[in-house]
C-alpha cells in the first residue's frame, strides 16, 4: 500500500510539473527513478578538431571565415615561408646534379671518348716504334764509334718515355672498355639518396607553413587573424572544425548511475536556450572508460570530483543545434533497474 502510495504522489508531481514551465520539467525528470539526469553538450558526430599550426613564423594569409565549409587539405592559411620555399628550390638543384651524376656513371664512356682513346694509344705505339728504331740506329753509331756515348743515353732516355705514354695510352682505353666500378656507382647512388633526403626535409618544412584542414567540416571557430605570429614555444589554435553534418549530444553520467545505462535507450534534452522544446533520441554509445568530468555546469552543488563516463546520443530528426551548447540529458534507466521492478 505504501508503494502504491508513493508512486501515486510521484504520478503527481510529474503531472503537476507538466503543466508548468520547462524548468519544473526538467526538476521532475530529475526526481523521476526511471530516469538518469546528466549534463551534456552539442558535438559534431566525430568532435571537434582544433588545428594548431606546426612552424613559427607571421601569418601572411588567412583564407577562411567562421562558418565556411572546407574540404580535407584545403588551404586555410600560409605562414611567411620565402626562406623555405628557397631551401627546396636549392634541394631540387642538388638533387637534379645527383641523379645526372649517378646517370653518367651507369652509362660508362661515350663512343666518342672510347675513340680518342684509340688514337692516342696508335700515337704512342707509333712515337715507340721510332723511339725504339732510332735507339737501335744510334747504338750502332756508337759501335762504330760515329757518336759519343753520351748522345746514345739521351736516346735512350727517349725510348724509356715513349714506352711509359705507350703504357699510359694502354690504361686508359683500358678503363674506358672495362666502365665505371660497381664502388663509383654505389656511391654515387648514396649521393643520389642523401639528396633525396634533404629534398623531402625542405618540402615537409615548407608544407607546415601551409594550414590545411583535416577533415570535410565547417570552421566553427577562428582563434587567428592574418599579419598575427604563431609560435611553437606557445603554440595557439588556428581554428576549430567540425562535421556538423550529424550532430550529436555528449553526456557525462555519473559512475553512480552507469548500471543503469543501456545501449539504445530513449533520451530526453532540453535546454535553457529553447525552453519551449524538448528533443529526443537515443544512446548511441558508452564509453568503455571512466574519467573526471569534463562538461561542468554552473551548479554550484555539481560535484567536481565524481567520475563519470561518456555517453554519445543520436537525437531524432537531427536539429541543428549550436555545436558547443550545454544540455540537461535524461536517459531512460534500464528496466530491470526502475524503482519498484
Amino acid at each position: 500500500m505504501t508503494r502504491f502510495l508513493a508512486s501515486g504522489l510521484l504520478l503527481s508531481a510529474l503531472l503537476t510539473a507538466c503543466s508548468g514551465d520547462g524548468k519544473s520539467t526538467q526538476n521532475a525528470l530529475a526526481m523521476s527513478p526511471d530516469r538518469i539526469a546528466a549534463s551534456g553538450r552539442i558535438e559534431p558526430q566525430d568532435r571537434e578538431r582544433v588545428v594548431i599550426p606546426e612552424t613559427t613564423g607571421r601569418l601572411v594569409r588567412v583564407l577562411v571565415e567562421e562558418g565556411d565549409s572546407v574540404e580535407v587539405g584545403q588551404l586555410m592559411a600560409v605562414i611567411e615561408n620565402s626562406e623555405l620555399s628557397a631551401r627546396v628550390t636549392q634541394a631540387k638543384a642538388a638533387r637534379a646534379l645527383r641523379q645526372a651524376e649517378l646517370e653518367r656513371m651507369r652509362a660508362g664512356p661515350r663512343t666518342q671518348e672510347k675513340t680518342r682513346a684509340r688514337a692516342a694509344l696508335a700515337r704512342a705505339e707509333a712515337q715507340h716504334n721510332l723511339a725504339v728504331s732510332e735507339l737501335q740506329r744510334r747504338e750502332q753509331m756508337v759501335a762504330q764509334k760515329l757518336i759519343s756515348a753520351q748522345e746514345l743515353a739521351q736516346h735512350q732516355a727517349q725510348a724509356r718515355v715513349s714506352e711509359a705514354d705507350l703504357q699510359h695510352a694502354r690504361a686508359e682505353l683500358q678503363l674506358l672498355e672495362q666502365g665505371n666500378r660497381a664502388e663509383d656507382i654505389a656511391q654515387a647512388e648514396a649521393a643520389l639518396a642523401v639528396a633525396d633526403a634533404e629534398l623531402l626535409a625542405a618540402e615537409a618544412a615548407l608544407a607546415r607553413s601551409e594550414v590545411r584542414s583535416p577533415i570535410k567540416g565547417v570552421v566553427l571557430k577562428r582563434m587567428l587573424n592574418a599579419g598575427e605570429t604563431v609560435t611553437m614555444l606557445a603554440p595557439q589554435p588556428f581554428v576549430y572544425l567540425g562535421d556538423t553534418r550529424q550532430r550529436v549530444v555528449r553526456a557525462e553520467v555519473s559512475e553512480l548511475d552507469i548500471a543503469g545505462l543501456r545501449q539504445d535507450a530513449r533520451v530526453w534534452v532540453r535546454s535553457d536556450a529553447f525552453p519551449e522544446q524538448k528533443f529526443t533520441g537515443k544512446v548511441q554509445r558508452i564509453a568503455g572508460r571512466m574519467g573526471p568530468r569534463q562538461a561542468l555546469s554552473d551548479d554550484p552543488a555539481e560535484y567536481r570530483d565524481v567520475k563519470v563516463i561518456e555517453v554519445t546520443i543520436e537525437l531524432d530528426d537531427a536539429p541543428a543545434l549550436p555545436v558547443g551548447l550545454r544540455v540537461d540529458v535524461f536517459i531512460e534507466r534500464a528496466p530491470s533497474l526502475v524503482m519498484g521492478h
